[in-house]
């Protein structure tokens, strides 16, 4: 018997033949919806199926949780209340920031990636069957890479599963912000790095070494140049959908908060639909987390009753 699947049946209470055709059938059992962007445009997510989800939870347990993550990566952080916002606050009191995002972050990790891995590491003598059976739980073909096996933004192993991949990239971006400024930080939040620093030129050198590095790299990753941003105080410095002001304040940013207020005062009217009533109320979670300064002032502007119901409505 394979011993990933008796691990899984022993993790789930699943049949090894239930395991079997949750497997077989895996990497085509995503339901694929858009998400509007903050910024404009549409993010792709792909959703696994709930028998798919549940083996890629177990996966997490039995395997995934036991390799390290590197400190410099923020996202999906397990006991950060706000991973966004510790990662803006981070870069807040520097002079100087540079902004580098991956193109196709997720489907340009490929199954081989973390099989290096788990075999280097994992205490389990798993062969190639069980392989390919982790690869077809965790990874779906998909269209931006030619219908390679890629993993998919939106099932729950492929944040860990990114993360740990990309340890030896973290550890080198690090060691080389350090050796170019001792005082300088670096962290990536899943597909956007940003390198702050208080010294004038730095970016540019600190940019140009990971850049040299990346194609040094295994890894079927590429920056995207229309993305890269050089940042300093008195520009507007944007750090995981987060806005620094040259006073260091993190905040969501004037923009943000017009449109918000914006929706606010139409609830107030009882002129916003129910489906924008659930964003909002989202949203106001989140800023609750990240800018509870301007979520003190709308309770002051539109008054608590106001922001209780949004935040306890429910639909019907």
């Amino acid at each position: 018997m394979s011993i990933l699947k008796g691990l899984l049946s022993k993790y789930t209470s699943l049949s090894i033949d239930n395991i079997s055709n949750i497997i077989k059938k895996a990497p085509a059992s995503y339901k694929t919806y858009r998400i509007e962007k903050a910024n404009g445009g549409y993010r792709e997510i792909n959703h696994p199926a709930k028998e798919t989800k549940t083996l890629q939870y177990a996966l997490m347990e039995i395997i995934f949780k036991k390799n390290d993550v590197h400190p410099i990566a923020m996202a999906y952080k397990r006991g950060v209340e706000s991973p966004t916002f510790e990662n803006a606050r981070l870069h807040k009191d520097y002079e100087y920031s540079l902004r580098l995002d991956f193109k196709n972050f997720f489907p340009s990790i490929k199954p081989d990636d973390i099989i290096s891995i788990v075999k280097d590491s994992s205490k389990y003598e798993f062969d190639d069957t069980d392989y390919s059976d982790l690869k077809r739980i965790c990874f779906r073909k998909n269209h931006i890479k030619g219908y390679q096996y890629g993993l998919a933004v939106g099932a729950p192993t492929s944040p860990i599963i990114s993360n740990i991949v990309m340890y030896d990239f973290d550890e080198a971006m690090e060691k080389i912000s350090k050796e170019l400024d001792k005082s300088s930080t670096v962290t990536r939040y899943a597909d956007d790095i940003v390198f702050s620093t208080n010294e004038k030129g730095i970016c540019a050198k600190f940019y140009s070494s990971v850049r040299d590095h990346l194609n040094d790299q295994d890894l079927s990753l590429e920056f995207n140049e229309e993305k890269t941003a050089f940042m300093s105080r008195g520009t507007k410095k944007v750090i995981t959908g987060l806005v620094i002001s040259n006073k260091g304040n993190v905040s969501i940013g004037y923009d943000k908060k017009e449109k918000v207020k914006r929706k606010v005062y139409k609830y107030s009217k009882g002129d916003l639909e129910d489906s924008d009533i659930l964003s909002l109320k989202g949203y106001l979670a989140y800023i609750q987390d990240v800018d509870p300064d301007f979520f003190d002032k709308l309770n002051i502007k539109y008054g608590a009753d106001i922001l209780d119901d949004i935040m306890s409505f429910e639909n019907e």
